[in-house]
């Protein structure tokens, strides 16, 4: 006889068992960012959870940086002129509105 703490388990279900993966089935690592599938040791990434892919469809994991942005692009491509690094003054051409004639230029 016990100390009467202990209940009798006597005719209880038995638990499930824990979800077995079937073998068609592919976990990826998916980036919270992008939702792209990267491969789970790539540092580039903030954070994954893994996401559930047929095997044979499964995409393959990536690990590249993230691209950055242009650094030099004309951020006003409509204007006349080019201008090579943003910020660069745009030459004067006769018929341009946008920047003056300067005096005894043409």
């Amino acid at each position: 006889m016990g100390t009467g703490g202990e209940k009798s388990v006597r005719g209880a279900p038995t638990p499930p068992q824990p979800w077995q993966r079937p073998p068609a089935v592919a976990v990826r690592h998916v980036a919270y960012g992008t939702g792209k599938v990267v491969k789970a040791d790539c540092p580039y990434v903030g954070g994954t959870y893994p996401d559930y892919f047929v095997a044979r469809f499964a995409p393959e994991a990536t690990c590249e940086p993230p691209s950055l942005p242009e650094l030099f692009v004309d951020p006003t491509p409509h204007l006349p002129g080019a201008p090579v690094f943003p910020g660069q003054p745009r030459p004067t051409y006769p018929g341009n509105p946008v920047l003056p004639q300067q005096p005894g230029s043409r």
